[in-house]
């Protein structure tokens, strides 16, 4: 092979590489819809952290919880199966699933719910909240996903309470990635 095959080769090997699709499809957030220009993946961790440290956060505060519910459904069905986190203890995950759940318990989302239409309503609800539109927040939320129906639903995301399991793994997520010990989460000590 001469040098400059090579470096064709490797010039395209990105691009095959990026176009391989995942043997299951995974939840996924769009670049910038957590409004930063973060991956997604740190800005699903660094929002849901943020948001879950402390019950004042959650209080009147619909647009975000509804994103960092979204970021925990994201996160519970992504960070597992990615290779870029295989450092991440599996205990982490273990507790984002819990958190998942917890936070479906509280808002009545259907414990089948594929987790793409749970993470595209929630913030589609968030965006919709956001430039006043209350019809479009109801419309994003579809009763065979938000069983409690989409007043209930957005009547919980505006009154959220402190969600336990949340504030551990999204915390304790936060400190794996950043390094740190992760002992900030509420009942951690």
């Amino acid at each position: 092979m001469t040098p400059r095959s090579l470096v064709l080769l490797a010039c395209l090997l990105p691009a095959a590489c990026a176009t391989v699709p995942r043997a299951t499809q995974a939840a996924y957030i769009p670049p910038n819809e957590l409004g930063t220009n973060q991956d997604s993946d740190l800005a699903a961790v660094n929002l849901s952290s943020y948001v879950f440290a402390e019950a004042s956060r959650l209080q009147g505060n619909p647009v975000g919880t509804a994103r960092a519910t979204a970021s925990v459904e994201y996160l519970a069905d992504t960070l597992p199966t990615d290779p870029r986190w295989n450092e991440i203890s599996p205990e982490i995950f273990r507790q984002m699933s819990q958190a998942r759940g917890e936070l479906r318990h509280t808002l009545g989302i259907a414990p089948n719910a594929p987790p793409q239409l749970v993470v595209n309503g929630l913030l589609g609800a968030a965006d919709a909240i956001l430039t006043g539109n209350r019809e479009a927040a109801s419309q994003a939320l579809p009763s065979s996903v938000f069983t409690l129906g989409p007043q209930e639903t957005l009547n919980r995301l505006a009154a959220m309470p402190f969600q336990t399991a949340a504030n551990i793994a999204t915390i304790r997520m936060s400190a794996a990635l950043n390094g740190t010990s992760g002992r900030d989460c509420y009942p951690c000590g």
